[in-house]
């Protein structure tokens, strides 16, 4: 499931070619989809504190 995910986003990751990333939302709390995304990008994938929160803050501001 990880694998057909990491497929999913790379696409969307891959024009980022800096060495390091960062992961929000909640499926960045996922260690084995950051790995994986981690290694086909090439890049270093941090996850923020608290990814699940990112898009309530989001809304509470807009």
């Amino acid at each position: 499931m990880n694998e057909s995910i990491a497929r999913r986003l790379f696409p969307l990751i891959r024009k980022y070619r800096h060495k390091k990333l960062y992961a929000a939302g909640g499926v960045a709390e996922n260690r084995g989809l950051i790995r994986l995304l981690s290694d086909m990008a090439e890049s270093e994938i941090s996850v923020i504190k608290n990814p699940q929160f990112n898009g309530c803050f989001g809304c509470l501001y807009y």
